[in-house]
Protein backbone atom coordinates (compact mmCIF):
# COMPACT_ATOMS: atom_id res chain seq x y z
CA UNK A 1 0.00 0.00 0.00
CA UNK A 2 2.91 2.33 0.74
CA UNK A 3 4.27 1.81 -2.78
CA UNK A 4 0.94 2.86 -4.30
CA UNK A 5 0.84 5.90 -2.02
CA UNK A 6 4.42 6.79 -3.00
CA UNK A 7 3.59 6.47 -6.71
CA UNK A 8 0.42 8.55 -6.43
CA UNK A 9 1.86 11.27 -4.19
CA UNK A 10 5.59 11.45 -4.88
CA UNK A 11 6.74 9.99 -8.19
CA UNK A 12 7.32 12.14 -11.26
CA UNK A 13 4.48 12.43 -13.77
CA UNK A 14 6.53 13.14 -16.88
CA UNK A 15 6.45 9.60 -18.30
CA UNK A 16 2.67 9.41 -17.89
CA UNK A 17 2.29 12.87 -19.43
CA UNK A 18 4.49 11.79 -22.35
CA UNK A 19 2.38 8.69 -23.08
CA UNK A 20 -0.87 10.66 -22.82
CA UNK A 21 0.48 13.42 -25.10
CA UNK A 22 1.74 10.88 -27.65
CA UNK A 23 -1.57 9.04 -27.56
CA UNK A 24 -3.53 12.26 -28.24
CA UNK A 25 -1.16 13.47 -30.98
CA UNK A 26 -0.97 10.03 -32.59
CA UNK A 27 -4.72 9.49 -32.66
CA UNK A 28 -5.21 13.04 -33.92
CA UNK A 29 -2.71 12.51 -36.72
CA UNK A 30 -4.40 9.24 -37.67
CA UNK A 31 -7.81 10.96 -37.85
CA UNK A 32 -6.31 13.55 -40.22
CA UNK A 33 -5.27 10.84 -42.69
CA UNK A 34 -7.59 10.39 -45.69
CA UNK A 35 -9.45 7.43 -44.20
CA UNK A 36 -12.99 7.35 -42.95
CA UNK A 37 -12.15 6.03 -39.50
CA UNK A 38 -15.48 6.85 -37.87
CA UNK A 39 -17.34 4.89 -40.57
CA UNK A 40 -15.21 1.81 -39.84
CA UNK A 41 -16.79 1.51 -36.38
CA UNK A 42 -20.08 3.41 -36.60
CA UNK A 43 -21.43 2.38 -33.21
CA UNK A 44 -18.23 3.33 -31.37
CA UNK A 45 -17.87 6.79 -32.90
CA UNK A 46 -21.49 7.76 -33.64
CA UNK A 47 -21.73 10.51 -31.00
CA UNK A 48 -18.30 11.89 -31.88
CA UNK A 49 -19.24 12.03 -35.57
CA UNK A 50 -22.48 13.83 -34.71
CA UNK A 51 -20.54 16.37 -32.60
CA UNK A 52 -17.81 17.29 -35.09
CA UNK A 53 -16.20 16.13 -38.33
CA UNK A 54 -13.44 13.55 -38.17
CA UNK A 55 -10.84 16.08 -39.37
CA UNK A 56 -11.89 18.49 -36.58
CA UNK A 57 -11.41 15.81 -33.93
CA UNK A 58 -8.04 15.03 -35.50
CA UNK A 59 -6.94 18.67 -35.45
CA UNK A 60 -7.99 19.15 -31.81
CA UNK A 61 -6.36 15.91 -30.61
CA UNK A 62 -3.14 16.63 -32.53
CA UNK A 63 -2.98 20.22 -31.24
CA UNK A 64 -3.60 19.33 -27.62
CA UNK A 65 -1.18 16.39 -27.77
CA UNK A 66 1.54 18.56 -29.29
CA UNK A 67 0.93 21.28 -26.68
CA UNK A 68 1.40 18.66 -23.98
CA UNK A 69 4.59 17.32 -25.58
CA UNK A 70 6.03 20.81 -26.16
CA UNK A 71 5.39 21.64 -22.51
CA UNK A 72 7.29 18.52 -21.48
CA UNK A 73 10.15 19.16 -23.92
CA UNK A 74 10.64 22.77 -22.83
CA UNK A 75 10.02 22.06 -19.15
CA UNK A 76 7.54 24.92 -18.91
CA UNK A 77 5.13 24.05 -16.11
CA UNK A 78 2.51 26.48 -17.45
CA UNK A 79 2.36 24.67 -20.82
CA UNK A 80 2.36 21.29 -19.11
CA UNK A 81 -0.55 22.33 -16.89
CA UNK A 82 -2.53 23.91 -19.73
CA UNK A 83 -1.96 20.86 -21.94
CA UNK A 84 -2.87 18.62 -19.01
CA UNK A 85 -6.14 20.39 -18.29
CA UNK A 86 -7.08 20.41 -21.99
CA UNK A 87 -6.20 16.77 -22.60
CA UNK A 88 -7.99 15.66 -19.40
CA UNK A 89 -11.14 17.47 -20.50
CA UNK A 90 -10.80 16.04 -24.00
CA UNK A 91 -10.41 12.45 -22.79
CA UNK A 92 -13.35 12.93 -20.42
CA UNK A 93 -15.50 14.28 -23.24
CA UNK A 94 -14.48 11.41 -25.53
CA UNK A 95 -15.35 8.96 -22.74
CA UNK A 96 -18.85 10.47 -22.55
CA UNK A 97 -19.15 10.31 -26.36
CA UNK A 98 -18.21 6.61 -26.35
CA UNK A 99 -20.71 5.90 -23.55
CA UNK A 100 -23.43 7.63 -25.59
CA UNK A 101 -22.52 5.69 -28.73
CA UNK A 102 -21.99 2.24 -27.30
CA UNK A 103 -22.31 1.67 -23.53
CA UNK A 104 -20.72 -1.79 -23.86
CA UNK A 105 -17.61 -0.59 -25.68
CA UNK A 106 -14.15 -1.26 -24.30
CA UNK A 107 -13.43 2.36 -25.24
CA UNK A 108 -15.14 3.35 -22.00
CA UNK A 109 -12.35 1.68 -20.04
CA UNK A 110 -9.54 2.96 -22.31
CA UNK A 111 -10.67 6.59 -22.48
CA UNK A 112 -11.88 6.53 -18.89
CA UNK A 113 -8.43 5.47 -17.71
CA UNK A 114 -6.79 8.09 -19.94
CA UNK A 115 -9.03 10.67 -18.24
CA UNK A 116 -8.14 9.41 -14.76
CA UNK A 117 -4.38 9.27 -15.37
CA UNK A 118 -4.36 12.62 -17.12
CA UNK A 119 -6.34 14.14 -14.25
CA UNK A 120 -3.83 12.64 -11.83
CA UNK A 121 -0.96 14.38 -13.62
CA UNK A 122 -2.80 17.72 -13.47
CA UNK A 123 -3.43 17.24 -9.75
CA UNK A 124 0.24 16.38 -9.19
CA UNK A 125 1.33 19.43 -11.18
CA UNK A 126 -0.76 21.47 -8.77
CA UNK A 127 1.28 20.00 -5.92
CA UNK A 128 4.47 20.84 -7.84
CA UNK A 129 3.25 24.42 -8.32
CA UNK A 130 2.69 24.71 -4.57
CA UNK A 131 6.18 23.32 -3.92
CA UNK A 132 7.78 25.77 -6.34
CA UNK A 133 6.01 28.72 -4.75
CA UNK A 134 6.67 27.49 -1.23
CA UNK A 135 10.39 27.20 -2.01
CA UNK A 136 11.14 30.01 -4.50
CA UNK A 137 14.74 28.86 -5.01
CA UNK A 138 13.49 25.75 -6.82
CA UNK A 139 13.74 25.87 -10.59
CA UNK A 140 12.27 23.27 -12.90
CA UNK A 141 14.68 20.78 -14.29
CA UNK A 142 14.66 18.46 -11.33
CA UNK A 143 11.36 17.35 -9.88
CA UNK A 144 10.10 20.12 -7.56
CA UNK A 145 8.43 17.48 -5.41
CA UNK A 146 11.73 15.65 -4.86
CA UNK A 147 13.60 18.89 -4.17
CA UNK A 148 10.89 19.94 -1.71
CA UNK A 149 11.06 16.56 0.08
CA UNK A 150 14.85 16.75 0.26
CA UNK A 151 14.66 20.30 1.61
CA UNK A 152 12.14 19.32 4.29
CA UNK A 153 14.20 16.24 5.20
CA UNK A 154 17.23 18.40 6.12
CA UNK A 155 15.29 20.26 8.80
CA UNK A 156 15.35 23.68 7.07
Amino acid sequence: MNNIRRIILHEDTESTEFVIGCFAAGWGLFLLLPFNTFASAPTAFRAMEQTAAEWAWGAVLLSVGLLKLIGLYTGRLTLRRLGGVLVTGLWGFITVMVVRSNPLSTGIVVYGLLTIFSGWTVWRMGLEWKAVHRFPFIRLGRSPMKVARNHEGRGH
